[in-house]
């Protein structure tokens, strides 16, 4: 016997509502509850600075990159803040801060004395 395909299956351990009786009920409403909560895990994920480092692309010269940053004021302000701290140079490109050379502990205290949160990835 084949199996069943979870494809057309319901998410609800009920098995979900069909039809319902009662007229006060609103299955958009539980609906909007869910998604507001999926919002507001997806602001909580982005709310890190997702620090990189790299050499690729770059004929072997370290990049540190910091993705992540809530709008572009704010990254214009960290950009030069950042470059003044590291002592290095930089720019800024497509969101993202790219600066000069392995700068990931010195960004991370940075971030750290701002109250934000950070993750290194890669190596």
């Amino acid at each position: 016997m084949a199996k069943k395909s979870k494809k057309h299956q319901s998410k609800n351990p009920d098995g979900g509502i069909v039809y319902s009786t009662n007229e006060q009920w609103n299955p958009f409403a539980e609906l909007s509850a869910l998604q507001s909560e999926q919002n507001d895990n997806q602001a909580d994920e982005n709310a890190y600075l997702h620090i990189h480092y790299e050499k690729k692309g770059r004929n072997g010269k370290p990049v540190t990159i910091v993705k992540g940053w809530p709008s572009d004021d704010d990254i214009r302000e960290h950009s030069k803040a950042l470059k003044q701290t590291c002592g290095v140079g930089g720019s800024v490109k497509d969101d993202a801060i790219l600066l000069q050379g392995d700068q990931r502990s010195i960004v991370e205290d940075y971030a750290s004395k701002k109250k934000m949160k950070t993750k290194r990835i890669g190596g």
